[in-house]
């Protein structure tokens, strides 16, 4: 069954926060998304991060600056027609990416630039957790 947008996007934060170990239940955060005005925004994702104490930045890159970021990144794109994914570790040159059904996908730079051509069109959303 093909998740819709909406719920490609809630799972794929639910991915980013899971590797960050940050507590959560899933409808607590779905309920934080679909509540926010600008749903499913990159507004709407960045600002419920942000309730939860997890820095961000959004940004656009090419996929060879990639590589100079640390793990996790959010890929949001523009549109939805494109899957948001979850960049889940950058290291010698490889790429974790996960996707909201469950695929988890290990690539070259190489390969990762032949089958994201959409990465120019994407943000991406890296956090950290701000220790209070």
């Amino acid at each position: 069954m093909q998740l819709s947008y909406n719920d490609q996007i809630i799972r794929v934060v639910s991915l980013l926060l899971t590797q960050l170990k940050v507590p959560f239940t899933a409808t607590s955060l779905r309920d934080d998304l679909e509540t926010h005005p600008d749903f499913p925004s990159l507004h709407a994702v960045t600002g419920v991060l942000r309730e939860r104490n997890i820095e961000t930045a959004a940004i656009k890159l090419s996929a060879d600056q990639l590589f100079t970021l640390d793990a996790p990144v959010l890929i949001v794109p523009d549109s939805d027609l494109q899957e948001p994914s979850l960049i889940s570790s950058i290291n010698e040159g490889y790429i974790t990416r996960q996707y909201p059904d469950g695929r988890v996908f290990v690539s070259t730079l190489a390969d990762f630039k032949a089958t994201c051509i959409c990465l120019d069109n994407c943000c991406l959303v890296f956090g950290f957790l701000h220790c209070l």
